[in-house]
């Protein structure tokens, strides 16, 4: 009887909890606020991007593995909509670029590689 409990307390947590799995912060953002707010933002916000209420729980819950992605416009309204920036909707680390070489090293590297002599 114990183990049934661990386990149905188990799947009751994973509906709600388990943010950190999830692509995408939305959810977790939506669960923050009050109940009534929550509720409204879950029926009223996929009216407003015109796409089904299935689509938008599949943006909800999509794994970190999942290929889902959410289109960029979309992604800016859902933002806009709850107040947040876009990067703060994203639960996957996004990769950085440091462009930071030195002009003269970019400037030699840019011509060695282009076959160019000055």
């Amino acid at each position: 009887m114990q183990e049934f409990t661990q386990l149905f307390d188990k799947i009751l947590r994973l509906d709600n909890f388990f943010y950190e799995d999830r692509k995408y912060k939305i959810l977790e953002i939506i669960n923050s606020k009050p109940a009534d707010i929550s509720r409204t933002i879950k029926k009223e916000l996929p009216k407003c991007l015109q796409i089904s209420v299935q689509t938008f729980s599949n943006w909800l819950n999509a794994n970190k593995t999942d290929i889902l992605e959410i289109p960029s416009l979309k992604l800016a309204i859902i933002a806009k909509s709850l107040n947040v920036s876009i990067e703060a909707l994203i639960n996957v680390e996004v990769p950085s670029f440091n462009f930071s070489l030195p002009a003269n090293k970019l400037k030699n590297e840019i011509i060695s590689k282009s076959g160019l002599t000055i």
